[in-house]
């Protein structure tokens, strides 16, 4: 009897693991195919178990799904971008109520061991999967594929503990990606997820590998990407950037310069708008392509502090990120949220990309387990 239900568990996982990835890969390909396969896929699962049991997370999950609909309604945000703002809530609460909550631990970390060695094994594509000179991997863009291995790297480190070869080489390989991604966003990140990591471990060892990272940018400060970095830190000039940002003329300077010329330029005009809109916001979906606001916008605001001002105000916004306060501080390795996730959220678009927040949420869950 006892045999017969071990079976039914481990085929139960099984099916539970396929699921999952077969909606993260499909993410790679479409995020609003996942966003439906997802919802498809978990709604299967309910009518098959008939219930849902609630927690904590999946509760506060469900409160962003209510921001975004009451402040989409109050804004007057257009019915098929809310439409379709709410059925993405609705597919993460799902996502993550039926299937990662469901998920045991053997399964989540065998789930971050296969896509972390799926992306790895892309590495002897390096000459063919490029995008404007930098590597992407399966991803989209460089910048994904950078944060994503930040996310899988902190996983190895703070869950698994890297404790053997095969985790230290995988490691290795993942900071080999990030670096090939050349993306500055995500090379910052790492180094901090490092830097906690070690901090956390004991002071001396923070110290050494403050160190090491300091004397090893300073030999590398003239190689690509570093030489990046710095020149774009260089190149920020304020009044310069005020300037730029008020004849809506971004320029085609480093692309820090350009985003913060950007994103000053999207909350100038918010608050040139009535007061009710610097509350309420502008509309859901009004920062997404196609559906820009602001006909001076081409792009993304590339910072999801700016999106959710622009489209909720700052009182939605506010009320947003309270939420997400809430679901970190249930986590025992919350300090590192800052370099794999509110880091990242600063210069790139990371809650709408479904392929990072399907990650995230596996790394949110697994955390709060371990300190149980």
């Amino acid at each position: 009897m006892k045999k017969a239900t071990s079976i039914l568990v481990i085929t139960e996982q099984r099916s539970l693991i396929l699921s999952f990835f077969l909606v993260l890969g499909i993410s790679l390909i479409s995020q609003g195919l996942a966003i439906l396969a997802g919802l498809l896929i978990a709604l299967l699962y309910t009518l098959k178990n008939k219930t849902i049991k609630l927690n904590s997370i999946t509760i506060l999950l469900t409160a962003f799904l209510f921001v975004n609909l009451i402040f989409g309604f109050i804004n007057g945000s257009n019915l098929s971008l809310l439409l379709e703002e709410i059925l993405r809530n609705f597919a993460f609460i799902l996502i993550y109520t039926v299937i990662i909550k469901k998920l045991d631990n053997e399964s989540i970390d065998s789930l971050i061991e296969i896509f972390s060695k799926l992306v790895i094994c892309t590495l002897i594509l390096y000459p063919i999967l490029m995008y404007h000179g930098r590597f992407t991997s399966i991803f989209p863009h460089p910048n994904h594929l950078a944060y994503a291995c930040n996310l899988m790297i902190a996983y190895i480190l703070l869950v698994r503990g890297a404790r053997n070869i095969t985790e230290k080489t995988t490691i290795g390989l993942l900071l080999l990606l990030i670096l090939l991604s050349n993306s500055s966003g995500g090379i910052i990140s790492t180094c901090l997820t490092l830097l906690l990591y070690n901090f956390r471990k004991s002071i001396p060892k923070f110290l050494i590998v403050s160190i090491f990272i300091a004397i090893l940018i300073w030999v590398l400060k003239d190689t690509q990407p570093l030489s990046l970095i710095f020149e774009k830190f260089n190149s920020v000039n304020l009044g310069e950037i005020e300037s730029r940002s008020a004849k809506r003329a971004f320029g085609n300077d480093t692309s820090l310069v350009w985003r913060i010329t950007y994103w000053y330029a999207i909350i100038d005009s918010l608050l040139h708008h009535p007061t009710w809109n610097h509350y309420f916001g502008l509309g859901i979906g009004t920062m997404s392509y196609p559906n820009y606001y602001f006909h001076w916008m081409i792009t993304d605001p590339h910072n999801d502090y700016v999106r959710k001002i622009a489209e909720i105000g700052f009182l939605g916004a506010t009320i947003y990120f309270t939420i997400w306060y809430l679901i970190i501080r249930k986590m025992k390795t919350k300090l590192f949220i800052f370099s794999i996730f509110l880091i990242p959220m600063l210069v790139g678009n990371m809650i709408v990309n479904v392929t990072f927040m399907l990650l995230l949420f596996l790394f949110i869950e697994r955390s709060i387990r371990s300190q149980r």
